[in-house]
């Protein structure tokens, strides 16, 4: 009786003290993935509004605006199809005394003109938060703001940049303003991520405000069966602005605690027939299994490397606790993969991004240093692009961007790299060939982009772009030099009438 009594014991230990909190950490790890993927997305829309502003507040025409005031500029660009194209609410005009100059309110989902109050003002203060920060006269502190602010209408988004021409020149006359409410972008989003949440912008519905000033997020155990997680965002002053709420079921939980109860009573009887002499087929039943489940759990807890999976061939409990343990790592490790991608891929057009380029890049320097190599870098910028979007649309331009960036994959090799710089700018890393080769792929990617039309609806769109072309170590000896070599040739292709490669 005595050994029965310790292998009771020794069973209840190893399932509710070193199994129950691994579940637990995994299931913790689950709300952790929910809070960064709806973090990310917030991100992206912002990023999103602040490519708009960026297009239009380096724009001539809207640099020539802010002097002249001419009418024809809002006849023809603030119609109520910018709005609905680009999912913005309000596009406001400041000049540098402070005064309005122009501002528009839309709602694009119910299409009609609507007032916010916080913009109906004729002058906004010079210390506004969306105004850019002076230092003495004339330095800038800050170009640009963005972040979320309250309106009497609800949460919105807004971006909020200095005018200057398409070569980044001054001296400014304003400052635009853009936003978009947070409300309408809800169903699309939870669509996007598939999480169900709910926002509290009500500061007096908010009873986790103080442990949320501490830490951005507050999980709380509804019961046995979901969590209750409550994330702040902040807005552009660093206060709260609202709250994201959402319910995280327990069902691998409940079911992981069902089948360690259901385990734990099989540990029982099958103690009974170890004292009957049967100690041999308990040791390769439950014993080994259990003992590669536990250390499969401790191995997984401990590196965070869940591509590993714990096999156990029967069908029993123990059996079904090691498979939901192998889903849920699976389930885990393809959620890091994602986010791993998402780190490198640009959202927009799939090519790698700016900040993989760079990681790309270094290695290709060091590869090359240590092997006497040669590699190329070729920096595209679409020609006219910002007319493109003017004319057609964003939604338009992006698709361009989709194609352009699909027609350069396509058409590079498999060891060259096709990455998205920034806006309409694209560069491509060609391993192992001189700057000859890489002219030449140039001029037939070049002519290739000339000779390929895109089609919008029932119109056919052709573009056409400009090439730099540099080389290392021709051109330079670090990554940041070649790219710099390559960006300088690629302006002087524009200069010379772009549709054009030149060489550094």
């Amino acid at each position: 009786m005595g050994f029965l009594f310790v292998f009771i014991i020794a069973s209840y230990v190893l399932l509710n003290i070193i199994f129950q909190p691994a579940i637990i950490e995994h299931e913790n790890e689950h709300v952790e993935t929910n809070i960064r993927r709806i973090t990310e997305v917030f991100q992206n829309e912002m990023k999103h509004l602040n490519q708009i502003c960026a297009d239009w507040s380096s724009w001539d025409a809207s640099y020539d605006f802010m002097v002249s005031r001419n009418q024809k500029y809002i006849d023809e660009n603030i119609e109520d199809s910018t709005f609905i194209n680009a999912k913005l609410n309000l596009i406001h005009f400041v000049n540098m005394d402070h005064q309005t100059v122009f501002s528009r309110a839309y709602d694009y989902v119910q299409k009609k003109n609507i007032d916010i109050d916080e913009f109906l003002r004729d002058t906004v203060n010079m210390n506004h938060f969306l105004m850019p920060r002076m230092q003495g006269e004339s330095a800038l502190v800050e170009r640009y703001m963005s972040g979320v602010i309250a309106t009497h209408r609800g949460m919105m988004i807004v971006s909020s940049r200095l005018i200057l021409t398409s070569q980044d020149q001054g001296p400014t006359h304003g400052v635009l303003i853009m936003g978009r409410f947070i409300e309408p972008m809800l169903d699309g989003i939870k669509k996007q991520i598939d999480i169900n949440f709910d926002i509290i912008t009500d500061h007096d519905r908010i009873v986790e405000e103080q442990e949320l000033r501490i830490r951005p997020y507050v999980v709380k155990k509804d019961n046995d069966k979901q969590f209750s997680v409550y994330q702040s965002m902040l807005d552009i002053r660093g206060d709260i602005a609202f709250v994201v709420h959402f319910v995280v079921p327990r069902t691998y939980y409940a079911e992981s605690m069902r089948l360690l109860k259901y385990a734990h009573m099989s540990f029982v009887a099958f103690a009974l027939v170890i004292l009957l002499g049967v100690s041999v087929v308990l040791e390769f039943l439950y014993f080994r299994p259990l003992l590669r489940l536990k250390e499969s759990v401790e191995y997984a807890r401990e590196n965070r490397e869940f591509t590993t999976s714990v096999v156990i061939r029967s069908r029993d409990e123990i059996g079904s606790l090691a498979q939901s343990f192998n889903v849920l790592c699976q389930v885990i490790a393809q959620n890091n993969a994602d986010l791993e991608r998402l780190a490198q891929t640009d959202v927009l057009t799939g090519v790698a991004n700016r900040r993989f380029l760079e990681n790309f890049l270094c290695v290709e320097i060091q590869r090359s240093q240590r092997r006497n190599l040669v590699f190329s870098v070729l920096f595209f910028d679409i020609d006219y692009f910002k007319l493109l979007n003017d004319k057609y649309g964003h939604q338009c331009g992006d698709f361009v961007l989709q194609k352009f960036a699909q027609l350069l994959q396509k058409n590079s090799r498999k060891e060259d790299l096709v990455a998205r710089y920034g806006g309409e700018e694209f560069v491509i890393v060609l391993p192992d060939a001189n700057k000859d080769e890489a002219v030449q792929q140039a001029e037939r990617l070049r002519q290739l982009i000339s000779d390929t039309a895109i089609a919008w609806g029932d119109q056919k769109i052709t573009i056409t772009s400009s090439i730099g072309c540099a080389s290392y170590p021709q051109n330079g000896d670090t990554a940041e030099r070649v790219v710099s070599s390559a960006d300088i040739a690629l302006y002087a292709a524009k200069d010379h009438g772009r549709n054009r490669v030149i060489v550094a």
